[in-house]
């Protein structure tokens, strides 16, 4: 088995964890969240309450935000094995932290908007489009209270 690796060492971003639905949280969290679109959902079918349909977009939103990060990281460990660029990589990337962005969750966005800095970084080897991508990054984490392990990317 041969061990995938890079010779840019990335910023770290702590997990965190819990049924949170946030970044790096899929597994528990997916089914807590359409568990809870359901409900929301039937609550504005059969309670008439429409209101709680604005809730019940935002779950699945969440969820999909997580499977776009999940898989644009799949996506990028085939790029650090075989050196072939994956066309959907970045882009999932981009649809994860336009996701986060839109529920308010900084954590993700920030996640989702540091793998967009690697992707250019080490697939791209495009430094100029990484760095400001990565610092927001950084910032963001840093807002969120002590999130980043290592702030920084060996340019």
């Amino acid at each position: 088995m041969r061990r995938i690796g890079s010779p840019v060492r990335y910023f770290a971003v702590r997990r965190g964890g819990g049924p949170t639905g946030q970044a790096g949280d899929v597994r528990t969290g997916a089914d807590e969240r359409l568990e809870q679109a359901r409900s929301l959902c039937e609550q504005a079918i059969f309670d008439g309450d429409i209101g709680r349909l604005t809730a019940a977009d935002r779950e699945p939103d969440a969820v999909e935000a997580a499977l776009a990060l999940a898989r644009g990281r799949v996506a990028h460990a085939r790029f650090l094995d075989a050196r072939e660029e994956d066309a959907a990589e970045l882009p999932l990337f981009e649809q994860a932290a336009q996701l986060y962005r839109s529920l308010g969750d900084v954590r993700g966005e920030g996640e989702a908007l540091f793998w967009i800095g690697v992707f250019h970084q080490v697939v791209r080897d495009d430094h100029e489009a990484a760095v400001p991508i990565l610092a927001t990054s950084a910032e963001l984490a840093e807002r969120i209270g002590g999130q980043v392990d290592e702030a920084r990317a060996v340019l």
